[in-house]
């Protein structure tokens, strides 16, 4: 999936010099709510990022491409008493590298919608602690993101965007996210 998606990006990079007149940047954050596999609830938090995107129209109102981004997350969940009986385990999301690609429609003049699918890569710390000190290890995790949003013209190059994302990373770790954010086509 990851040479997919980088192939894809690659190629749209290149395949037309009209194409850099439209690269997106967004930034963008929201409610972060990850699910582990065995766990009791989720651990919600505040996610938050910037997005480059690729886009090329396909024809009058269809447009597809290619996007890279960067988020970090607020969302930890720690349990235990920090004793020998009863030791201390806090699970804490770190950045999380994408890339995929995207398709849409235009709504009229000043909207659009589109999808999204591609490759994601989470940190995640574990930190733990019996009573004799911490002890910590992080491990990145592959996944598959999708998403879908609504994205708001504000004149010709500016625009606001509502956005959904929902993750599955191995290891039984799931994720979905609510996002608003800001963006700017040059």
């Amino acid at each position: 999936m990851r040479k997919i998606t980088l192939a894809a990006v690659a190629a749209l990079a290149v395949s037309s010099p009209a194409f850099a007149q439209n690269i997106s940047v967004e930034v963008q954050g929201g409610y972060d709510a990850p699910s582990f596999d065995g766990a009791a609830g989720k651990v919600p938090g505040v996610s938050y990022g910037a997005t480059l995107a690729l886009e090329m129209p396909i024809d009058e109102s269809i447009f597809f491409g290619a996007e890279v981004s960067i988020d970090d997350s607020t969302s930890d969940e720690c349990g235990g008493a920090g004793t020998l009986a009863d030791p201390s385990v806090c699970v804490a999301l770190g950045r999380d590298f994408g890339a995929g690609v995207r398709f849409g429609a235009d709504l009229g003049k000043s909207s659009s919608i589109y999808g999204m699918v591609g490759y994601t890569n989470l940190r995640v710390g574990v930190t733990a602690d019996d009573g004799t000190g911490p002890v910590g290890a992080a491990a990145n995790v592959d996944g598959i993101k999708l998403g879908a949003g609504f994205r708001q013209w504000f004149g010709k190059r500016a625009y606001g965007k509502v956005e959904y994302r929902y993750s599955n990373y191995e290891g039984g770790l799931e994720r979905h996210q609510g996002l608003v954010g800001l963006g700017y086509q040059f």
